[in-house]
């Protein structure tokens, strides 16, 4: 038989049991419903959904009773790509990710988590690192340069020195180096201290040392 005539097109009629050592469809083509193997790129898994496109093909050894085809949702693709970029994801989720045109490496969960599992150590090497969402670190953190912020912080865990040591909620947080407060400071303990003189009790202004000559205990602020 000429080898286009082995060659023909057809449905995806059932999605297919995806356990099996040889990943196999359930095709329509011209009223008749029979199951074939599917073939994929090597690296690429794939399970073609309902009224996907398929290219059926039967080799001249096996006949009629070995197929082989090669599936795709042509209608839900991912569309509009230019020259050179590449998609790889799920049509119906549209989870993606995305190789575009610049270089750039996109991924894309719209309606779902991204999860990563490393065995091993994870290492980020970039010029920047910009996260737009709260971040729970379930673990130690250890840094080698300064932490800032413009919010709020709360230290529950130990930060690793040089720049920071200690523990927050009832116990104490200890900084071992500079503190810079670049807005309001709010201190809702009962006491102050510097140099173990409690500022909030016993605390001196420096405008009455040069008005009277000599330091006057203010007493508690007001």
């Amino acid at each position: 038989m000429p080898i286009l005539k082995r060659i023909r097109q057809a449905f995806v009629s059932l999605v297919s049991d995806d356990s099996e050592a040889h990943p196999k469809a359930q095709l329509t083509e011209s009223g008749k419903t029979y199951e074939a193997i599917r073939l994929s790129v090597y690296g690429v898994c794939s399970n073609p959904p309902r009224d996907s496109n398929a290219l059926v093909f039967a080799p001249s050894y096996g006949g009629e009773d070995i197929k082989y085809s090669i599936s795709n949702d042509h209608r839900n693709r991912f569309k509009n790509l230019k020259e050179g970029e590449v998609v790889v994801g799920n049509y119906k989720t549209q989870a993606r990710i995305f190789f575009d045109e610049d270089g750039n490496l996109n991924v894309n969960v719209p309606d779902g988590n991204l999860t990563a599992t490393v065995g091993g150590k994870a290492t980020l090497n970039a010029t920047e690192v910009v996260i737009n969402s709260d971040t729970t670190i379930n673990g130690s953190l250890t840094t080698t340069g300064d932490i800032s912020g413009g919010g709020k912080g709360t230290f529950t865990e130990t930060v690793s020195a040089p720049s920071y040591t200690g523990s927050g909620g009832s116990g104490n947080f200890q900084i071992d180096q500079n503190l810079v407060v670049g807005g309001n400071a709010s201190f809702n303990g009962t006491e102050v201290t510097h140099n173990t003189v409690n500022i909030g009790e016993d605390h001196e202004h420096e405008v009455i040392v040069a008005t009277l000559g000599t330091p006057v205990d203010t007493g508690p602020p007001k």
